[in-house]
């Protein structure tokens, strides 16, 4: 059971970044960064993908799982395309909005523009989702815990769960989406914004609060497992799944641990 699950192993920082479309540097404290805003463990200051300025607009990047050690954010209109694997993330939290967008790729060649013949391209499964990732959302010594927030507003936002090979050791991972750490109460907010959010895997807050709102927008999720839940449509649709599409059921508030 999941109150068996341990944390996983905290991983060096992430691999650097990969422009799509345009050749843009890192931007400060992102893998890839250098000089004295590269990446640190120590850092303070978050990674924001779209935070540079007016020339980083609109900018697509590939990123790749580790260690983001002061949090992460997607803004200012830029996509996020994430290779598969466990994204630790040190403090700070993870924040999409501002028009970003967050997407989970199987390899660098499903990134926008996508071939016909890549495997997110003939994606079956829910809303084409194909890669998979699993947050984990911690702390560092040097920056405290912060809050996840999937603010779609127009944008895409479409995460599949973490799937790895049988012997892998992370299997025992296998199928969430996000893992919050024990010690942290800090919330999971999903808006669905206008548009639709898609998030496929199990999320899982043992001491904090998830937030579902469909705002105008469809959001759909699969097993949510948390202390608290604050739940609204605002006009919009909330669709909690099994991962064969079938309406599950929200349980367990306040009984995790």
């Amino acid at each position: 059971p999941l109150r068996n699950l341990p944390a996983p192993t905290k991983p060096g920082l992430a691999a650097a970044m990969v422009p799509i479309g345009h050749s843009k540097a890192a931007p400060d404290y992102c893998p890839g960064a250098t000089g004295s805003k590269a990446p640190a463990e120590t850092q303070t200051r978050e990674c924001d993908v779209g935070g540079n300025g007016a020339e980083y607009t609109n900018r697509s990047w590939i990123l790749k799982p580790g260690l983001y050690p002061a949090g992460l954010k997607v803004s200012n209109g830029a996509t996020a395309y994430l290779m598969p694997g466990i994204y630790w993330i040190g403090g700070g939290g993870l924040d999409v909005g501002g028009g970003g967008s967050i997407i989970t790729i199987a390899t660098a060649a499903d990134a926008t523009p996508l071939p016909s013949s890549s495997p997110c391209a003939t994606a079956t499964t829910t809303a084409g989702l194909c890669g998979g990732v699993m947050f984990y959302n911690s702390k560092l010594p040097t920056k405290a815990g912060g809050p996840v927030i999937l603010n779609s507003s127009g944008a895409t936002m479409k995460l599949a769960s973490l799937d790895v090979a049988p012997t892998d050791p992370d299997r025992i991972y296998q199928n969430m989406v996000f893992f919050q750490d024990r010690t942290l109460t800090t919330s999971i907010t999903l808006n669905g914004s206008s548009s639709t959010t898609v998030v496929e895997g199990i999320i899982y807050v043992p001491n904090g609060q998830v937030k579902l709102n469909g705002n105008g927008g469809t959001l759909i999720v699969d097993q949510v497992i948390a202390s608290t839940f604050d739940i609204n449509g605002n006009g919009g649709t909330i669709k909690v799944l099994r991962g064969t599409g079938v309406d599950a059921v929200i349980v367990a508030a306040g009984l995790v641990d």
